[in-house]
């Protein structure tokens, strides 16, 4: 809220995350799409496709973040940060543990 009772929208999720919890909060935000969904430190060489689409999706993230409110604090935003951390950090599934292989 504004003074005098009007409502601000920001349309800037940076400024948004800034405003809701100071640069803590902003550089957290950054870091955990940064390094944990982009892996901008990883030395990887070759990157399996699920990885390679949840990181086009983060920056897709990233993006839109850049132009619109509330993009970092939504539920596709988590799915898709999720979606990175396991396939960056997770195990590929072998066959017998799938739930749709025949015993």
């Amino acid at each position: 809220m504004l003074e005098g009772g009007r409502e601000a929208f920001m349309h800037d999720s940076y400024a948004q995350a800034f405003v809701e919890g100071g640069y803590p909060f902003l550089y957290a935000t950054i870091l955990a799409f940064g390094v944990l969904a982009l892996g901008i430190f990883s030395r990887r060489v070759t990157v399996p496709r699920p990885l390679l689409i949840a990181e086009a999706a983060t920056v897709v993230i990233l993006v839109c973040g850049w132009k619109l409110g509330e993009v970092f604090m939504t539920t596709g935003a988590f799915i898709v940060l999720g979606l990175a951390i396991g396939a960056r950090f997770g195990e590929e599934p072998r066959l017998a543990d799938r739930w749709w292989a025949a015993p």
